[in-house]
């Protein structure tokens, strides 16, 4: 038996570990309004306290709040918007995010392109197979 008390060490770390992850639940992704196929969205308090707490240009506030990838996002950003990516891959020295472009009516994939931790290009590409 350690001769500390369990409860002074253990309890304040547990605590601290659920007070973390409580903030980042703020950043819960939902599906898009209205049932259509724009891919998942920031929920309203989420994004709120991103714009609220960071400073984003016009164009890349429009894109958050209309729930797209555009050119000049961070990574974070689009980590914040789609989440985690189906898939990563590179073209050179480039990162490449690709994501399920949630289209039923035409599968594809969205490729997301970084030059500089910006995004560079963000295109469709026809799912055949797999995503890379």
């Amino acid at each position: 038996m350690p001769d500390f008390p369990l409860v002074s060490h253990v309890l304040p770390a547990a605590l601290a570990l659920l007070a973390y992850v409580g903030a980042g639940l703020g950043y819960v992704l939902t599906a898009p309004e209205g049932g259509g196929s724009s891919g998942p969205r920031l929920c309203c308090a989420a994004l709120e306290h991103y714009l609220d707490t960071h400073t984003v240009s016009a164009p890349i506030e429009h894109a958050l709040r209309r729930g797209t990838v555009a050119v000049g996002m961070t990574r974070r950003q689009v980590i914040l918007l789609r989440g985690v990516p189906q898939a990563y891959a590179s073209e050179g020295k480039r990162p490449l995010l690709i994501y399920d472009a949630e289209d039923t009516a035409t599968p594809s994939w969205l490729h997301v392109r970084f030059e500089d931790g910006r995004v560079a290009s963000v295109r469709r590409v026809p799912a055949a197979g797999v995503p890379a």
